[in-house]
């Protein structure tokens, strides 16, 4: 009420009105505040004429001033400047009075426009009496807790998987529990060819309370980086699942879990946590068909037996299956690579007692593999056209239809063949042989090759190194060579390894370098390969032996002296240079056999040393006899006295070590 206004002021609002032509009584003009008082409209009476300087808000109730006046307003009509400039006058409202003289009803009508605040009542909530929730849980002999996940016993006599999301008693002491199911790949619609891992299981959108008394036994629900990881020692390999994905119930699909994962519970200090072990190494668990994780999970042992005076099962250190679980031993090696598509059940394993079980294994023979080793070579030249497969299959139906009489007589070919090794095998661990110990590539499979798998090439080495001096060799090596022939704009460091999971993930950028890039193709695809198992026969044409020399024959001479065995090793480590010729380098098909490289440097003979025992180890060889049951004269040193014992060589005693103090001692014994 305390604003002023110039005479015949009038306001730009945001309200809009539409009005019929037969209302309109005539024309006015509204000009500007700049120009209202210098300037007058052509054939306009002054009492016709208007000012506006400010825009009104309706809605913020609230005047602000014109900045920018615009010029469509001023073409309807010519200005004229005035013959005399008006003077801006400012006058109160003219409804200053009538607010004022109404201010008390406007005041009431105010009043009565409010909202009344309704009083708000604690409500409480309308919950069941005496029910009492926990945390853990004891009961049936066993203890549970909240975030357990547990196998429950059904209508049809069969065992679901259940999470504990909230555990209760009633008023009678019936305990329940509440959450969601897991259910297995085998009760969900799925395409036959989707693989699954062999201990996996889904999260269900649906949930359901059971009492407690319907818990059977406990396993573990995992998520993946969890099940690569670590176990919980109290629960069973068989019993331990691997969750990573959540199945919707409604809409019958599968979708990944969501970022948090599994849902986590948080305990108080007095619930007992449980205890994990964590791998040294990260597993790598496979993945197997539909059908073959459901004849697994019917072979499982569910049941686990809980006893009141201890709940701990068996550590899961005793129960894993090395054939089932540590197919990529956690301990022991890393998982195979990804170029390898082929897998080799022969080669060897990291695990020092599988690969012992695995070489003895080989060493034991049938009648069948005799006979087979006897015939397949007759067979497959009689049919040049055959593959591998084929030819098993001949040489199989010729063993089954040989009489009962030869079948006899192969098995007990095989049986002394066997015998033989056996007694090999004894006498070899009874007297060790003096020869050095077995490179890596003695004890591998005969027919292992390692293969280049680098865009379309088919080079297959017999060792590893060979084919790690193809693929990566600077300058000279297939990935410099395939990306040497790329034009510069188009140059992309991708891996073109067959099988390389890289490929198949289009988001995942390519490598800064290519010393990235063969370093990638060197450590995960050449050096993590197992290798694959393949026939001479059926060996690609660009096949290349070992460019290393055989091993030495085994010396039964005297064992030289350290440094005549550092001179001897000194030009086999330099026969490791590079004579593996490169698709680009070689003109030919695959060479026959490698030349030993002649050493760079030549190292002077060792001067031949006089070895020297000390005087305790000369002693005790002296000791020693055939006939001596033990390797000291203990007899003798327990009956030892003073007038037994001989007197040392007070010569050869460190008497300089003891001082004399303030004076002499004399003799220091």
């Amino acid at each position: 009420t305390t604003r002023k206004f110039l005479e015949k002021e009038v306001f730009k609002t945001d309200q809009h009105v539409a009005i019929p032509l037969n209302q309109v009584l005539g024309r006015c003009c509204v000009l500007s505040v700049k120009d209202y008082f210098r300037s007058r409209p052509e054939n306009f009476e002054e009492k016709d004429v208007y000012v506006c300087e400010s825009r009104y808000s309706s809605k913020a109730r609230a005047f602000k001033k014109i900045k920018n006046w615009p010029q469509s307003l001023n073409n309807g009509y010519k200005l004229l400047p005035r013959d005399e400039n008006l003077e801006p006058k400012r006058v109160m409202s003219v409804f200053r009075e009538r607010v004022e003289k109404h201010k008390e009803e406007i005041a009431e009508l105010e009043e009565r426009e409010k909202l009344v605040e309704k009083d708000k009542p604690n409500v409480p909530l309308q919950t069941e009496e005496a029910v009492t929730y926990f945390e853990q849980y004891n009961g049936n002999g066993f203890v549970i807790k909240t975030g357990d996940c547990v196998y429950v016993k059904t209508d049809t006599d069969g065992k679901a998987i259940s999470q504990i999301d909230s555990i209760w008693t009633n008023a009678e002491g019936e305990a329940f529990f509440h959450g969601p199911w897991l259910v297995l790949p085998s009760a969900i619609p799925h395409t036959p060819s989707r693989t699954f891992y062999k201990q996996e299981v889904f999260l269900s959108t649906l949930e359901d309370t059971n009492p407690t008394n319907n818990i059977v036994g406990k396993c573990a629900v995992l998520e993946h980086g969890e099940y690569i990881s670590c176990r919980p020692t109290e629960i069973p390999e068989n019993d331990v699942y691997v969750c990573e994905s959540q199945y919707d119930e409604a809409r019958r699909s599968i979708k990944e879990l969501p970022r948090e994962g599994l849902k986590k519970y948080t305990h108080s200090a007095a619930v007992t946590q449980d205890e994990i072990y964590f791998f040294r190494r990260l597993i790598n668990p496979q993945k197997v068909g539909a059908n073959q994780t459901e004849q697994e999970s019917k072979t499982n042992q569910y049941l686990q037996n809980f006893d009141q005076n201890s709940c701990s099962a068996s550590s899961p250190a005793n129960n894993i299956k090395l054939e089932d679980m540590m197919c990529d031993d956690s301990m022991d090696g890393g998982p195979r690579s990804v170029g390898s598509c082929h897998g080799n059940d022969n080669s060897n394993m990291s695990t020092p007692l599988t690969s012992k079980k695995k070489r003895d294994a080989k060493k034991l023979v049938t009648g069948y593999i005799l006979y087979s080793g006897d015939v397949r070579k007759g067979i497959a030249a009689d049919n040049p056209a055959c593959s591998f497969g084929e030819v098993s299959r001949m040489v199989g139906n010729e063993w089954r239809n040989l009489p009962t009489s030869e079948k006899i007589a192969w098995e007990e070919k095989a049986a002394r063949v066997n015998e033989e090794t056996v007694a090999k095998m004894a006498e070899a661990e009874l007297c060790p042989s003096p020869s050095p110990a077995p490179t890596p590539n003695s004890q591998q499979h005969p027919d292992l090759v390692y293969e280049c798998c680098w865009d379309n090439c088919d080079w297959q080495f017999e060792d590893m190194q060979d084919c790690i001096e193809h693929a990566v060799t600077e300058g000279c090596g297939h990935v410099h060579m395939y990306f040497a022939a790329v034009p510069p704009h188009e140059l992309e460091f991708q891996c073109q390894w067959r099988g390389c999971t890289r490929m198949r993930k289009a988001m995942i950028a390519p490598f800064p370098s290519l010393h990235r890039l063969a370093r990638h193709v060197k450590e995960v695809h050449i050096m993590k390969s197992q290798g694959r198992v393949v026939h001479p026969d059926h060996r690609s044409k660009n096949f290349m032996p070992s460019s290393r020399p055989p091993p030495p024959p085994p010396s039964t001479s005297t064992p030289p002296s350290i440094s005549e065995t550092a001179a001897a090793m000194a030009p086999g480590l330099l026969n490791y240079s590079r004579n593996t010729p490169s698709p680009a380098s070689q003109n030919g098909g695959g060479s026959t056999g490698g030349r030993i490289v002649e050493p760079l440097f030549v190292t002077v003979p060792p001067r031949p040393q006089r070895l020297l025992h000390s005087e305790a180890y000369i002693k005790y060889i002296e000791g020693l006899h055939s006939d001596s049951r033990s390797v000291s004269n203990w007899d003798r040193q327990l009956k030892a006295s003073q007038e037994t014992i001989e007197p040392p060589d007070m010569a050869r005693l460190p008497a300089h070590w003891l001082g004399n103090g303030v004076g002499n001692h004399g003799n220091i014994l």
